[in-house]
């Protein structure tokens, strides 16, 4: 494409690239909102910090973090910061991909998954 990463961020947010697919995913979002849920999302009381970092701390499967290099939530060095809190976790930063990296590079994120499972 030709453009910055930030260059990229701005003129598509959430997405790595502005291609058909994103286009559609983009135009499907309303449809699939669920207005209760998103609500409730952040109201008083629906994170606890400390208990998170409690629950997540004490996990015993393997975790893969994947995140999307033109991300901004989270940012890859936060999904860092969170990989860090897990035991045994495995983080990602899929190059050139924003918030939906199965969007922006669907071979890439498959191998990741698929390597991470097999």
């Amino acid at each position: 494409m030709g453009l910055r990463p930030a260059d990229r961020r701005c003129r598509s947010p959430p997405y790595g690239r502005w291609d058909a697919a994103a286009q559609a995913h983009a135009a499907a979002e309303v449809a699939q909102t669920n207005d209760e849920a998103a609500e409730s999302y952040a109201s008083a009381g629906a994170f606890a910090p400390d208990e998170a970092r409690a629950a997540v701390a004490a996990l015993d499967a393997r975790v893969l973090l994947l995140v999307g290099e033109l991300d901004s939530g989270p940012l890859p060095r936060i999904a860092a910061e969170i990989a860090k809190l897990i035991p045994g976790a495995e983080l990602v930063v899929q190059p050139g991909a924003g918030h939906y990296p199965w969007l922006d590079d669907p071979r890439r994120f498959t191998r990741t998954v698929a390597a991470f499972l097999g």
